[in-house]
């Protein structure tokens, strides 16, 4: 009796064992992620689940302390994840064109939310070295007062 992948339904004979090892060939095999983010349209006829880990190696400390003060979603900060990941990745690019082409043709503008996945951000800053890089210490700062006032 063959099993199949609960991703796409091949028989796991083609997998290996489990779709999720890493020699697996399932083509719907969850991506790793460090950081996962997500963007939709505020219509939700385009989301897109990302690594935002790129914006993190360049962002300022002052840029993360931003988007963790706006509960790492729904506001600018977290937007300006989305519109960098764009130059990179092409599904998240594809998310703008759409907007382009829609607020083309209609009146009303339609916008877009991304959101950061708060336990990715808080696995990430434990890769800090904060005596190596003090700048780092506000983003420390920022997210205990977060977590105080049950923003993240």
């Amino acid at each position: 009796m063959s099993k199949f992948c609960p991703n796409c339904g091949v028989a796991l004979s083609v997998h290996g064992d489990s779709p999720e090892q890493e020699n697996s060939v399932c083509p719907e095999k969850p991506a790793h992620r460090d950081i996962q983010a997500e963007c939709h349209s505020d219509d939700r006829l385009y989301e897109v689940v990302f690594d935002a880990k790129l914006w993190f190696d360049q962002a300022s400390p002052q840029a993360i302390v931003d988007l963790i003060a706006c509960g790492c979603r729904g506001d600018y900060p977290a937007d300006d994840v989305a519109i960098f990941m764009a130059d990179i990745d092409e599904d998240v690019a594809q998310m703008f064109r759409y907007l382009e082409i829609l607020n083309g043709r209609v009146r009303d503008c339609i916008g877009f939310e991304c959101s950061v996945n708060p336990d990715d951000i808080e696995k990430w800053m434990k890769t800090l070295d904060v005596e190596a890089n003090p700048e780092y210490a506000c983003v420390f700062e920022a997210w205990e007062k977060s977590k105080e006032e049950e923003r993240i």
